[in-house]
């Protein structure tokens, strides 16, 4: 009774029930096309049963109506991954933005040691910021990346640090080189 005889033709909907399922399974679609598969099998075991042995398809349509259910226990799934995953980019922007960080630091204390030895300053001097940045790419101070402001030492022979706003708790700590 399951299979096609040669006068059957198989539903429109069973099918369509049958592929809604196996993309909402094996795409991670969910309830997307999940719901529809589930609709699709309903309609499609009621018009077959009333077909009396014209339509065909039952077991495309059981099929579809098991993926399709099947397919709305990808949600706790779904808010699995995105619970672990979430996490993990916030972290990892946080990582760039402090390499970034450390990483113009570098070229502030570049700059500043290039501004020194081009005005002839000793390790002791005091910094011109406004000379400073003249020697920086594009004759500006770079911006912290997290928002945080970078703090010139008072000597050539300082290394300059940054305020963070990443960290959550307590002062905000100082990136230094």
């Amino acid at each position: 009774m399951n299979e096609t005889t040669p006068g059957q033709k198989n539903s429109g909907l069973a099918i369509s029930s049958l592929v809604l399922g196996i993309m909402g399974f094996l795409c991670l679609l969910g309830p997307l096309v999940g719901v529809p598969a589930v609709i699709c099998g309903h309609i499609a075991l009621s018009r077959i049963k009333r077909s009396a042995n014209l339509l065909g398809g039952r077991g495309l349509a059981i099929t579809g109506l098991i993926l399709g259910y099947t397919s709305f226990l990808m949600i706790p799934v779904i808010g699995l991954l995105a619970a672990i995953a979430i996490p993990n980019f916030v972290r990892a922007k946080i990582t760039v933005e402090s390499n970034q960080c450390v990483n113009q630091m570098r070229a502030i204390d570049g700059a500043i040691q290039q501004w020194a030895l081009a005005k002839g300053k000793k390790d002791t001097d005091a910094i011109d910021e406004a000379e400073v940045a003249k020697s920086m790419s594009g004759g500006v101070i770079p911006t912290c990346p997290a928002g945080g402001q970078y703090i010139f030492a008072p000597t050539v022979s300082s290394k300059p640090t940054v305020t963070c706003p990443n960290e959550s708790a307590g002062p905000p700590p100082l990136h230094k080189l």
